[in-house]
């Protein structure tokens, strides 16, 4: 009886153990997000849009900050006029230093050069992910 007591109690604690762990491995990786939202030139053609597309989505993989992402056409939601801005890019980092490095890498700074022609206006906002 005492050996099945003591092995539930281990169990019991190693539970405890794992999820405070958990919860630790959580809050002391705090993750921002980063979402960048483009407009077209006018007259810009639907394959130089995916294009852009496209190169967004390839340069991303070559920097190891970016977590996830993701990326939409943005839509009218609530608003009866068409959204100010074409396209949306959605990418998670783990520390706000990560946006910073983003920010500079080559691989960036390529596509900024390779498409900045076809940008009416662009907006980047960052912010924390808070869960």
């Amino acid at each position: 009886m005492k050996n099945a007591s003591f092995i539930a109690m281990l169990f019991i604690a190693s539970a405890l153990v794992m999820s405070f762990s958990f919860f630790k491995d959580e809050k002391a990786k705090p993750q921002f997000q980063r979402i960048v939202c483009f407009k077209f030139k006018t007259g810009i053609s639907p394959e130089a849009k995916a294009k852009h597309v496209a190169d967004f989505a390839a340069f991303v993989k070559a920097i190891p900050q970016v977590l996830s992402y993701r990326a939409g056409k943005t839509v009218k939601g609530e608003s009866k006029a068409d959204p100010e801005y074409d396209i949306m890019h959605y990418l998670t980092f783990e520390k706000e230093a990560d946006i910073l490095q983003y920010d500079v890498n080559p691989a960036h700074k390529k596509f900024v050069e390779a498409n900045k022609e076809n940008w009416d206006k662009v907006i980047a906002v960052n912010g924390a992910i808070e869960k």
